[in-house]
């Protein structure tokens, strides 16, 4: 890389924020070496490294030590080191830590309420499980990690579900999420029957209408997580929004599901 394309330590400490010092000791321990030119004493880095320099400042600030840092960063393969890819890694943890939040706020609230009756040794004890789970969330990055068996709402691209073969689809998605451990809810097993009995006449119709999605809307309080499966779709894609605004965590393949 040219040596105009660079930065020196100064000019990094500079644009990024981050103390001269910082970068030296960063240098110092391996964790990230200019890998521009050098000219005599003067370390150069190049956008690799500045890439780099960003994901490392992201995961300390989802709270992870520098040497797990460097764990992480050293196993990434070449193709996972693209900006974009690395960009949306961070995004799907920070949608993940944010989730873990709020499982601790709700836990809080809930012995506030129970605070009112007096203490109780089990509230207590779940608001401390609680917040101990979510300071060692982090060392589960970069692996599946293992958990108790959950609720996970299944929604896919498949948005006709009077199709037998669409059906079958979504039971065969409903089936590898039970061999995983957890217990599938469907939409469709829920909103169809009551269609049906509410004289639905055809897709899409007013009663159809007022039931399905709002039916899946409700469901989603009785799970622990979405799994979002398959290309776009209006309908998945409000699901998962509205299952963020929920605090619950969201998948994208299979073998992210927790192992149970």
């Amino acid at each position: 890389m040219d040596k105009e394309n660079c930065l020196t330590t100064g000019q990094l400490a500079k644009r990024t924020g981050i103390t001269v010092r910082t970068l030296r000791y960063y240098d110092q321990i391996g964790l990230l070496s200019p890998g521009g030119h050098r000219t005599g004493s003067i370390r150069l880095y190049n956008m690799k490294d500045m890439e780099r320099l960003q994901r490392i400042q992201m995961l300390k600030y989802l709270g992870l030590s520098l040497q797990k840092i460097m764990d992480i960063l050293d196993a990434e393969s070449p193709s996972n080191g693209e900006i974009r890819h690395s960009l949306q890694a961070q995004l799907d943890v920070l949608q993940k830590k944010i989730a873990h939040t709020e499982h601790v706020v709700h836990a809080i609230r809930d012995a506030m309420e129970m605070s009112v009756y007096g203490s109780d040794w089990n509230h207590l004890a779940d608001v401390i499980q609680t917040v101990q789970s979510e300071q060692n969330w982090g060392s589960n990055i970069g692996r599946r990690t293992v958990c108790k068996r959950g609720y996970i709402f299944t929604t896919s691209t498949v948005r006709i579900p009077r199709s037998e073969k669409n059906v079958n689809y979504m039971n065969e998605i409903a089936l590898q999420v039970y061999e995983a451990g957890h217990m599938p809810v469907l939409g469709e097993w829920y909103a169809l029957p009551l269609i049906a009995t509410a004289g639905s006449t055809a897709l899409g119709d007013e009663t159809f209408n007022k039931i399905f999605h709002p039916s899946s809307i409700r469901l989603l309080d009785y799970c622990n997580a979405v799994l979002r499966v398959g290309g776009p779709s209006q309908g998945a894609d409000e699901m998962v929004r509205v299952a963020k605004e929920k605090g619950l965590l969201i998948y994208e393949r299979l073998d992210e599901l927790p192992l149970v």
